[in-house]
């Protein structure tokens, strides 16, 4: 992330909203607190926040505090349970670290049934423990939210949304309990929402989020992994630590400080260590700087010898241990350092609260207009200091500079000069609470951040690596990733065939990579090593254009054939794998029709090898004015891929997820992509690559301009990099199955000699 600067947020929105069953249908503004009542049978609520004052929610900075006390009263005439949804922005913070920009605390009388990240948002969901009976309200879910202390990149207008639900009391029976009856009736209308596992849909097992039980043959909960799991298991390098998912497969190379200009900032007071070396080395492999034979000092002795080191940090640390020094991402060049005092107080606002007793409401205070600061010395001095009794002069206080925040029993105006700190008294002191600043101290530093310039295609990731946090322990999930040359190659149903990943269920996802040769090896000719370049997508013939479908039949022609995602591209649904023309999903897609017309010709008398697994067509989104930015766009940008799939809608499976597969195949997602070495920003020639531009089921972006409607997605095997290009435009397909965990084989990977499943 890049370094970050605190700023000021100028503006905060809070929108407040409440839901039903199956619609969002207003919101409240931050100027006008409007009652909104959604209806589930004889059920009404309103969704009230009594202390919300929108005019106090402008001009926001981290760490304030603003009261906001949402509550729910049941307006109807039936007896109710009721819900609270709380969706709060991850934004950047200070300390390079991404976080929710709201806090709060839950009041007694709320459960939290679940907390989950979707996109840009973190969602947590309560429950009111007990009925509400008609008339009667809940209490607060909370009563104030706090500012996280966030980082300067921050858009300068945010958001908080609380959606409210009731449902009768009469729901609560055969077992059922308050957070079941809100799964049961609601999961599947939070369009927004994602539910990963253990999320709040019941009885569903996402990828990765298998429930498997542990063998019992003592094999440590490997003993019925297949033969190509345990391979891959004994090939794995490392896991999602060793990769930058930003960056392609490759090796990086290292600028040497050599075109990054010069930066000013501040090198923290004589209380702050730095660690400090002549030299340092670069790992090619991972991107990663160490210091050579580092040493540590106080800023204050050492600031003269700094020039031309490197250090690890530009604010340094109160420890006098030496901070590490070995695989850092970034390290700095000193170019410039100053012995001379900066002022850096009062410039944010944090502030402090001194509880002033009835005692100490007799003291005496030092206080001053204004005051002046030596920036040899480090010291300030009060200008024409007065003094006066608190009780006497506390509303005169705010915005005053004061000696100690104390005070004490003598009339007396204390030593106003030659002051290591000094205090600014903040608005909303009163008589029994006084607010303050702290002044503080820094010395200018300049210098060159480090940066890895270019990767080449190498190794950021070559070979078999493990998912960091392995959503279950008997099935890791295992994934290629790198370059050509890679030993993925394996013979099925008389295909050839790249291997992917495994499953959470051990299940190895393989893609189509073209027919196979006659002695059983793949790319163009025999012991092919540049792998295959063509004829590896299927091949289709279509029949002609009846209203939104298209008629398949399958042909062993040579030429390959076109395909568009979806004809149509004038409403957003069209992203989806099945997408809503009555009710949801009950409409194939163009890709799906082609896939499911060809493994039907092909592969269906080999069912019994190919497991059910998920295909996941993620559609949940974030809004942005006249678009709609799906998730794997954030995914793809932050280098965050997942193998998890958000909703149970977009969870395709023919008896598991959504259950509305015909076939069990489907598609890459472009998280696979991402994990395989391919990402937007820098070219890359991958395991996938075949020269053909090819569809992912992963929507990318959704754009309403008021002129047309256009539809963006994902494509991988361009010879270069992930790309996003209108959906209604023809291109080819490559089919994705996944064998059973139980799959055996012979052969060695190679196109020479390929994986063939027995």
């Amino acid at each position: 992330m890049k370094k970050k600067l605190k700023v000021i947020l100028p503006i905060i929105i809070i929108l407040i909203t409440i839901v039903g069953v199956g619609s969002l249908l207003a919101y409240l503004t931050s100027k006008d607190h409007k009652t909104n009542i959604f209806t589930l049978g004889r059920v009404k609520i309103e969704l009230n926040e009594a202390n919300w004052d929108a005019s106090l929610a402008t001009n926001l900075k981290p760490n304030d505090s603003i009261e906001k006390d949402p509550t729910i009263k049941n307006i109807g005439r039936n007896q109710a349970y009721v819900y609270l949804k709380v969706l709060t922005p991850i934004v950047e913070l200070m300390n390079n670290t991404e976080g929710p920009l709201f806090t709060y605390t839950p009041n007694e009388g709320w459960t939290e049934l679940s907390s989950i990240n979707d996109c840009n948002y973190q969602i947590k969901t309560y429950y009111y423990n007990t009925a509400l009976s008609p008339n009667d309200s809940t209490t607060s879910l909370f009563d104030t939210v706090t500012l996280a202390n966030f980082g300067p990149n921050v858009e300068t207008i945010q958001d908080m949304i609380i959606y409210g639900y009731a449902i009768q009391t009469n729901y609560l029976q055969n077992g059922t309990t308050i957070p079941t009856i809100f799964t049961s009736h609601f999961s599947n209308d939070l369009s927004d929402t994602t539910i990963t596992c253990p999320g709040m849909v019941r009885d569903y097992n996402g990828e990765g989020c298998a429930t498997i039980t542990n063998d019992s043959s003592g094999g440590g909960g490997n003993a019925n992994m297949s033969g190509l799991t345990l391979m891959m298991k004994n090939k794995s390098l490392g896991t999602d630590e060793d990769i930058d998912f930003s960056l392609p497969a490759g090796k990086y190379t290292d600028n040497n400080f050599s075109e990054i200009t010069s930066t000013n900032g501040p090198a923290n007071t004589t209380t702050h260590y730095y660690t400090y070396a002549d030299s340092y080395s670069f790992d090619s492999a991972t991107g990663k700087f160490s210091l050579t034979n580092p040493r540590v000092g106080l800023y204050s002795d050492i600031y003269s010898s700094l020039i031309g080191k490197y250090i690890v940090s530009t604010t340094g640390s109160t420890s006098s241990t030496a901070a590490s020094s070995s695989n850092l991402t970034t390290i700095y060049k000193v170019t410039k350092t100053d012995s001379s005092y900066i002022d850096t107080s009062f410039v944010d606002s944090s502030y402090y609260i001194n509880e002033i007793s009835s005692t100490y409401q007799d003291y005496y205070f030092t206080y001053a207009d204004s005051y002046s600061f030596d920036s040899k010395t480090g010291e300030y001095s009060l200008i024409n200091p007065k003094v006066g009794k608190y009780s006497a002069i506390y509303n005169l206080l705010p915005g005053k500079y004061i000696y100690s925040y104390i005070g004490e029993k003598t009339n007396r105006i204390r030593s106003a000069t030659e002051l290591k700190k000094i205090y600014k008294v903040k608005t909303g002191t009163t008589l029994s609470s006084l607010y303050y600043q702290t002044s503080s101290l820094e010395k200018p530093i300049t210098y060159i951040t480090s940066l890895p310039a270019n990767v080449t295609i190498e190794n950021n990731g070559q070979g078999v690596y493990t998912r960091k946090g392995t959503e279950n322990d008997k099935y890791p999930i295992y994934y290629y990733r790198g370059t050509l040359d890679l030993s993925n190659n394996i013979v099925f149903g008389g295909f050839c065939w790249k291997i992917v990943r495994t499953t959470a269920t051990g299940g190895i996802r393989i893609v189509y990579n073209g027919v196979v040769n006659k002695d059983n090896s793949c790319g163009i000719t025999n012991g092919d090593s540049t792998n295959r370049t063509s004829n590896t997508t299927i091949k289709l013939t279509y029949g002609p254009i009846e209203g939104d479908n298209y008629t398949f039949s399958y042909t062993n022609n040579t030429g390959d054939i076109y395909f568009s995602y979806n004809q149509k591209d004038n409403d957003s649904k069209f992203s989806g794998y099945m997408y809503e023309t009555n009710e949801e999903n009950d409409t194939d897609s163009n890709l799906k029709r082609a896939l499911d017309t060809w493994y039907s010709a092909t592969l269906n008398t080999h069912s019994n090898k190919i497991e059910d697994a998920i295909y996941c067509n993620d559609r949940t989104y974030e809004s942005e004015e006249n678009e709609k930015k799906y998730c794997t766009y954030k995914r793809i940008e932050m280098g965050q891929p997942t193998t998890l799939c958000s909703r149970k809608t977009d969870a395709f499976g023919v008896n598991s997820g959504n259950k509305y597969l015909t076939y069990k195949v489907g598609f890459l997602t472009a998280d696979e992509v991402n994990m395989a070495g391919e990402c937007e920003k820098y070219n890359s020639y991958t395991y996938l690559y075949n020269s053909i531009m090819n569809m992912t089921g992963s929507p990318f972006v959704y754009v309403d301009d008021n002129y047309h409607d256009n539809y963006l997605i994902f494509k991988y095997g361009s010879g270069d990099k992930l790309m996003y290009l209108p959906f209604e435009q023809m291109y080819q397909i490559r089919p994705v199955i996944t064998l059973k965990a139980n799959t055996s084989y012979t052969g060695t990977g190679t196109l020479a000699n390929p994986f063939i499943v027995n």
